[in-house]
């Protein structure tokens, strides 16, 4: 009884939430090597293997058909050379991971919350660019992305395929923690909303008061024209909301 009519992109949301999804493994990918410290529940080595051992698997599987001499098997190594050096880098750094993740605090000690997504590197925290403190939401959007889009881009130029991988891992980074900014933006927006609604609530069911001097906030229903019947209905309502804050 208290919301109102709002503004909705239900497909928006939607495609943020599969896109979080399909973003999980990429972003994998080079988090291990930004971040560490994760929480209990973000980083899981069954993940890592997930997607471990299927990139592992394919330069392999592709070098048994094409590799049909020993000048061939010295091209494929030289193709796939970085390939294969940066599973070693994600393996090694995927056991530092979960060595801290195995050594943190207890989950049920309210050490730190268990979906935590890591310690951000301070160097890049601490960046000044064009004269001006880098922001948190510059760093997970476009700073941690972008030294892996350099690298992916540097790799292409050398023909390695490793390069391609890494571009289209940091595009899928640096677009879900836009998504993930969106949304965290709109659940401030909706708890500011809450906020005000709850105090402007008695000056639109016992006062009658218009939008225009309840900020923004009106009920399109009708009211008793007694003002103790609207008082009424006012505490009927909060007792509503208690209840439902309650569960």
């Amino acid at each position: 009884m208290v919301s109102t009519f709002g503004r909705m992109n239900v497909l928006k949301r939607y495609v943020l939430v599969f896109f979080f999804g399909i973003s999980s493994f990429p972003r994998l990918l080079l988090e291990v090597h930004l971040r560490k410290n994760f929480g209990y529940r973000y980083f899981k080595s069954i993940s890592a293997l997930t997607i471990g051992i299927p990139m592992l698997i394919y330069p392999i599987a592709v070098g048994f058909g094409t590799v049909d001499s020993f000048k061939g098997f010295l091209d494929y190594l030289l193709h796939y050379a970085s390939w294969f050096g940066f599973m070693a880098l994600f393996a090694y750094a995927c056991v530092k991971r979960q060595h801290e993740v195995t050594h943190e605090p207890g989950v049920y000690d309210f050490a730190k919350v268990s979906d935590y997504s890591g310690d951000r590197n301070p160097i890049l925290e601490n960046l000044i660019l064009f004269g001006k403190p880098v922001t948190t939401k510059m760093v997970i959007t476009l700073i941690e992305p972008g030294i892996f889009f350099f690298i992916g881009l540097g790799l292409i130029i050398f023909k390695q395929p490793i390069g391609g991988v890494l571009l289209v891992c940091s595009i899928m980074y640096s677009l879900c923690y836009f998504g993930a900014i969106y949304l965290a933006d709109e659940s401030m927006m909706d708890t500011i909303d809450d906020i005000i609604r709850q105090e402007e609530l008695a000056n639109v069911i016992v006062k009658g008061r218009g939008p225009e001097k309840t900020r923004g906030f009106e009920m399109f229903c009708d009211f008793p024209e007694s003002v103790d019947l609207r008082q009424k209905i006012f505490e009927a309502v909060q007792r509503q909301t208690e209840i439902l804050q309650a569960y």
